[in-house]
């Protein structure tokens, strides 16, 4: 690089520098609460239909929840805040309300008060904490039943007297694990069993790590145990499975 060219990259690096953190500054305090100020005009829609289980959030998740649930004639009342996912889903017929599920006015609206089951399955570890926390207080006769993003989420969540819970990503990776024990040679029967035996055993250890959570030393004790223990659960189900050639995995095609 010729003498000229460095110092006109220089130049432009220096430049760059030291406009970023004003474009920043500019983007959170003028451009973000603009874009803010327009979702808070947007006003909730009005919910014409009270059923006996109320919906917060329908994005992937609570879709997936909905659909299963539709399947066996359950009948539920949809709420979500993302006003694009709403139109989409609604060129296929499902009924969706927009509105902030963490404010009271909205829950009363949709009838939590006498409602048999709340799923909160909206995205977001505060907001989900958010709205749990709302339903608890205004509504302490009402089962929720909701999302949680990880182990911490989870106790937050326990601690509010949420009991129904399902952390999004431990069973579709405890899926991946079974189809990968069969891909490296392992009966899929005894995948299976695996799969089942670490799920119970990681279910036991967020239960019992809930008393000790705040006590890091206990905490941590209890994982490094488990961790022995998972291996002996794990093979406890299949005393006449047959090592595994590890050096000869299974191939597809």
């Amino acid at each position: 690089m010729s003498a000229d060219d460095h110092a006109m990259l220089a130049v432009a690096v220096a430049l760059s520098m030291a406009t970023t953190p004003l474009l920043l500054w500019t983007f959170d305090h003028l451009v973000a609460p603009r874009i803010d100020a327009r979702r808070r005009h947007r006003p909730d829609d009005r919910i014409d239909e009270q059923r006996n289980i109320v919906v917060l959030g329908y994005g992937r998740f609570g879709q997936i929840v909905t659909r299963m649930l539709r399947a066996q004639g359950f009948e539920m009342t949809l709420i979500d805040d993302d006003p694009a996912q709403i139109e989409l889903v609604r060129k296929f017929g499902v009924k969706v309300f927009y509105g902030d599920a963490s404010r009271l006015g909205l829950l009363h609206a949709a009838g939590v008060a006498r409602a048999d089951l709340v799923v909160i399955a909206v995205g977001g570890h505060a907001r989900i904490l958010d709205i749990a926390r709302t339903v608890r207080k205004h509504f302490p006769d009402v089962p929720i039943a909701s999302r949680a993003i990880d182990r911490g989420h989870a106790h937050e969540l326990m601690a509010m007297g949420v009991e129904i819970f399902e952390r999004e990503t431990f069973l579709s990776a405890v899926s991946l694990g079974e189809k990968v024990l069969v891909q490296l040679g392992i009966a899929p029967i005894d995948a299976m069993h695996m799969a089942q035996a670490f799920e119970r055993h990681d279910n036991e250890l967020l239960e019992n790590s809930f008393a000790i959570r705040h006590d890091e030393e206990a905490y941590l004790g209890l994982v490094r145990s488990s961790m022995n223990l998972l291996s002996e659960a794990m093979t406890g189900d299949q005393p006449d499975s047959k090592p595994v050639d590890k050096a000869a995995p299974k191939r597809t095609h």
